[in-house]
């Protein structure tokens, strides 16, 4: 109860009156518990030193995170790998010193090492190189693979359904477009250049992303002068479709694609007219590919413009937009924070913002835990850091538990997944082993599994086939009824 006492009378009195009503009544609408800002926003962590500016990152198999920057005056490219269970750091990088992996293409092969190929011949230039080289996280270390046909600056790595990684597009030499496809086999012992018919100018890091039927999307997300026009090629022809359709706004320079779960829609993201030079956008549309007639269908735009930004595919299935910049440059008035897309509502809602600007050359990952790790941009003093986002499910309660999964599983197979919480899970997933640089996640995909609960343990059908899930390591996770996650378990599908 608010008592008022004598003094309260006369002007002086009203004026405190109204004054401590105020406070009365703001008091009495904060004091209902609101909901967690963390629970709504997610939450970063304070920047932390990893020792290197991570242009390229890829999550290893073993959990750990490769991230590499340009080479060094004695040495070649600068890498660290770094352990997010601990904290610690060691020092990868590329033993030789005319080797620059800066602004290669790289994939997980289906053994779990990761293939680079191509890169930049030096810092300054706009030539490719023919070099290609293997690492390990096993043992942390570097072997080269067979050499490219054609030298590539800015290439697009793809894996097939069978196991073989194709090579597309990328920079020869100023003016000059690598227009021949590549092809390695399973292991990267042998390099292959695709006949003539593959033959097409796909720009720099042509964004691809692998279908059901096993064809190859080409979204028009591009650097290249045609980079509106989306097609479809097929590995088994070695071929290229007619123009499915051209993207609504035109070529989103510095934009991003993503294969959404289910494997059928592709969703193209922000970027501007003119790399590099003009301001960003915030507008966004999709595509289905299982439509007889395809079509790109413009949907709510982001709230943020940007473009050189990052996406994450999560566990429960959004996407998580990250860092980039408003423009005109690739550095200008940097975006901080994050968005969240909910494919189900085609909507996109604020999330907590990161210190750092993280525009160009910046790279996100997820990580087994269930956070997200962000890093890189090559400017200022946070580029050799990295932040740690939590998003919201991770501040919805108990995580559900993994006691045990088979360290590998055949296509179809069904498979027991060990948990004290069966009765709870609703979902349970695949998710790639990220591996991303300027924008682009290579193979990212999310795969949603079909499973039965028992009194203590899931009985999980792995993937179909390939096409689905192409050969290699995934994040196993599973959620429950609050859309928690897990902490994955690492398992190799094949």
């Amino acid at each position: 109860m608010l008592m008022i006492s004598r003094r309260s009378r006369g002007p002086k009195g009203a004026i405190l009156l109204v004054a401590l009503l105020i406070q009365f009544f703001t008091v009495s609408q904060t004091s209902v518990p609101a909901q967690p800002v963390s629970e709504v926003i997610g939450s970063w962590s304070a920047p932390f030193d990893l020792g290197v500016s991570g242009i390229h990152t890829v999550v290893l198999p073993n959990g750990k995170v490769l991230l590499i920057s340009r080479k060094a005056v004695t040495t070649g490219p600068l890498a660290r790998v770094w352990n997010p269970a601990n904290g610690t750091i060691i020092n990868v990088d590329h033993p030789t010193a005319s080797r620059q992996v800066y602004c290669a293409g790289h994939s997980l092969l289906a053994d779990g090492r990761v293939l680079f190929a191509g890169g930049n011949l030096r810092v300054g230039a706009k030539d490719g190189v023919k070099l290609a080289d293997l690492f390990s996280g096993s043992s942390n270390e570097w072997s080269p693979a067979p050499p490219l046909y054609q030298a590539r600056w800015y290439p697009t790595t793809i894996e097939l359904g069978g196991g073989r990684v194709l090579v597309f597009g990328g920079h020869e030499k100023e003016g000059v477009w690598s227009k021949r496809v590549e092809s390695y086999n399973k292991s990267a012992t042998e390099r292959t250049l695709l006949p003539t018919s593959a033959t097409r100018n796909v720009g720099f890091y042509p964004r691809l992303h692998l279908l059901r039927s096993g064809k190859l999307f080409y979204s028009g997300v591009t650097t290249d002068p045609l980079g509106t026009a989306s097609r479809l090629f097929d590995p088994g022809t070695n071929t290229w479709s007619p123009v499915v359709d051209n993207l609504n706004f035109g070529k989103r320079g510095d934009g991003m694609s993503v294969l959404l779960p289910g494997l059928r829609e592709v969703l193209a993201i922000g970027g501007s007219p003119v790399e590099n030079t003009s301001t960003a956008t915030a507008s966004t549309e999709i595509i289905d590919l299982s439509d007889p007639a395809p079509q790109w269908r413009t949907i709510a735009p982001m709230n943020h413009a940007r473009k050189e930004s990052n996406s994450v595919l999560l566990p429960d299935g959004n996407l998580l937009v990250v860092g980039g910049a408003f423009g005109p440059g690739s550095y200008d008035q940097p975006v901080k924070v994050a968005e969240m897309f909910d494919p189900a509502t085609e909507s996109w809602t604020d999330m907590a913002s990161q210190v750092a600007p993280r525009t160009h050359h910046s790279t996100a990952v997820l990580l087994p835990d269930g956070r997200v790790l962000s890093a890189g941009g090559d400017r200022g003093t946070y580029k050799e850091t990295g932040e740690l986002y939590s998003p919201p499910y991770l501040f919805k309660g108990p995580r559900p538990a993994i006691s045990s999964a088979p360290a590998s599983v055949s296509y179809g197979q069904k498979f027991s997944v060990g948990t004290p919480d069966a009765s709870q899970i609703e979902q349970a997933v695949l998710v790639r082993a990220p591996s991303v640089t300027h924008s682009y996640a290579f193979d990212q995909r999310n795969v949603k599994l079909g499973f039965s609960p028992n009194a203590s343990s899931l009985t999980v059908t792995a993937p179909p086939d390939g096409n689905v899930a192409p050969p290699g390591p995934y994040m196993l996770f599973i959620l429950d009824s609050n859309g928690v996650p897990s902490i994955a378990k690492w398992i190799d599908v094949s």
